[in-house]
């Protein structure tokens, strides 16, 4: 069985290269002779940049179709983790140049299919790294607030809700307005007293977006970062 891929999370996006550390460990109930691990990497993983840093056993790396590559460790003789838990895992740790000038909120996934000789692959769990905002983007960001606002979900996909709270008159109405990174106005809401605003995407591209929402009655606001997946 694998026992995943290491490195994720939210990355830069000055992010040059991505470290991954594929673990496996054989959990059946006799030696491994064989062990192959195939990763198919993604669009924003530069193959050419490929780069083996360690490996638990002698393993031999071989490219096959574009983005497929294959880590071989013929022989490994690998015992079921029954009869010698310590030394049933293995693993190989390479690192490889991803994408430059990706659009923040931006996924990298990678995966693997682990073989045990002629056992039906075994497929690891997504390693996930999205690209974080620039540093110069702060969220919810407030000027004499009298008010808060929760979104969800935030990243969205279709539709997503900004909800009011500690709101401290009700007589207040608010515009929700959306402008994307070069600060251009791609949605603006009408004028609303209701403490739960819905926004849907409609034709808008995914990315990093950023919204106002405004207290027209105090001309207070908050301010925040949206990613649409």
């Amino acid at each position: 069985s694998p026992k995943g891929i290491g490195a994720e999370g939210f990355i830069p996006p000055t992010t040059e290269k991505l470290t991954y550390t594929i673990y496996f460990q054989n959990t059946g109930t006799a030696s491994a002779i064989n062990v192959n691990v195939i990763d198919t990497l993604e669009a924003n993983l530069l193959p050419n940049t490929l780069h083996i840093l360690d490996a638990s056993h002698n393993m031999t790396p071989t490219w096959g179709a574009g983005n497929i590559i294959k880590f071989s460790f013929p022989n490994i003789n690998l015992p079921d983790s029954n009869t010698n838990e310590p030394l049933s895992h293995g693993f190989v740790r390479f690192e490889i140049d991803m994408a430059q000038g990706l659009t923040p909120g931006t996924e990298i996934k990678n995966k693997v299919e682990i073989y045990f000789d002629f056992n039906a692959p075994i497929v690891t769990n997504f390693a996930t790294n999205t690209v974080e905002f620039p540093s110069n983007i702060e969220e919810n960001k407030s000027l004499l607030s009298d008010f808060g606002v929760k979104v969800f979900p935030n990243p969205m996909d279709k539709t997503t809700y900004f909800s009011i709270v500690n709101e401290s008159s009700i007589q207040s109405r608010y515009i929700l307005s959306i402008k994307d990174l070069s600060g251009k106005l791609v949605y603006q809401s009408q004028e609303t007293n209701e403490k739960l605003i819905t926004f849907q995407k409609d034709n808008l591209s995914n990315g990093l977006y950023i919204y106002e929402l405004k207290n027209t009655k105090t001309s207070s606001f908050q301010t925040g970062k949206l990613i649409i997946k």
